[in-house]
């Protein structure tokens, strides 16, 4: 008989706090109770009558990391598989659970909520659910996958980066990696694709299979990470990101418009900050001999000795 220790954690509270609140998870639940009712239980001992009563009472649910265990395989489509390996390399990550299922997950930022969704809705057969969270005053955005066993073929370690994922990526999978660790510069028009994560090696091979089969030489700057070490940015010249997205940019959604390059507000915005960086420079005495040393020469030029007239 299962000790009644807790009298309020009952079936229909469970259902009314937790299952059919989509931002409650155990641990919050736990501590709601605590705040409230049983001041004096620890949080390790609240979470386990939780547990046991969910097992009890037969309730699930699949928010918040819960997940269900699913081993039965999933048909992974061509375009499952390559927004999978491009996000792979970017934002999403992959955890084995047990020995014969694994999951995804992927978290972004408030300004990228349109594009986590239009990611989930297209990884829907995989059982994909996406939730919002507050960490102090960021607002964010999750998804995560059942626990599949075919999504076990995606564990693989740095070192097998070339054989397992790069010659199996494609236009739109590396449209995910650059959707997802890639920016657009409207001052320059330049596009770059961060690989802070990745060491140098394995950067050495991503630069020469790019050049390999998109025909563009991209330059590897080194950058410091935030949590010690370094890291490396890809950067395309005008050229090369034109070149680039014109692979890329049919698989870009409408929701990502902006890393197409095309947004016109920002393009606006970027020529102005140029203009008045001009301006500004214009004033400084830097220029100023600068300007007067290039019309010396101009002008040297321009009326040489064997004409009537040179200053």
């Amino acid at each position: 008989m299962m000790n009644n220790k807790y009298p309020k954690i009952t079936k229909k509270y469970l259902v009314k706090n937790y299952i059919n609140n989509r931002d409650m998870s155990q641990h919050r639940l736990a501590e709601k109770l605590k705040e409230e009712e049983y001041k004096e239980a620890s949080l390790t001992q609240l979470r386990s009558a939780i547990l046991r009563r969910l097992i009890k009472y037969a309730l699930k649910k699949e928010y918040m990391g819960e997940i269900i265990w699913h081993r039965d395989k999933v048909n992974i489509s061509k375009e499952m598989n390559q927004i999978i390996l491009g996000s792979l390399l970017g934002d999403m990550s992959i955890k084995s659970i047990g020995s014969s299922t694994a999951t995804i997950t992927e978290v972004h930022g408030f300004k990228q909520k349109e594009y986590l969704i239009w990611k989930c809705n297209k990884l829907k057969d995989l059982g994909t659910k996406w939730y919002k969270g507050i960490q102090g005053t960021y607002e964010y955005y999750g998804m995560y996958s059942k626990c599949l066993s075919c999504l076990r073929e995606y564990l693989f370690k740095e070192d097998d980066l070339m054989k397992k994922v790069l010659e199996r990526l494609e236009d739109k999978g590396l449209t995910m990696w650059y959707l997802d660790d890639g920016t657009y510069s409207y001052r320059t028009n330049t596009l770059s694709i961060a690989m802070v994560k990745l060491s140098p090696k394995v950067v050495g091979e991503v630069i020469k299979w790019i050049t390999q089969k998109y025909r563009v030489t991209p330059q590897k700057v080194e950058v410091k990470r935030k949590g010690g070490g370094k890291g490396y940015i890809l950067r395309f010249n005008v050229e090369h990101t034109q070149r680039l997205l014109k692979f890329m940019r049919h698989h870009i959604p409408s929701c990502m418009a902006y890393k197409k390059g095309m947004d016109k507000e920002k393009r606006e915005s970027a020529r102005n900050k140029r203009l008045e960086y001009q301006r500004e420079y214009n004033k400084t005495e830097k220029h100023k001999i600068y300007h007067r040393k290039y019309y010396r020469e101009y002008y040297r030029r321009k009326y040489s000795k064997n004409t009537k007239f040179h200053p």
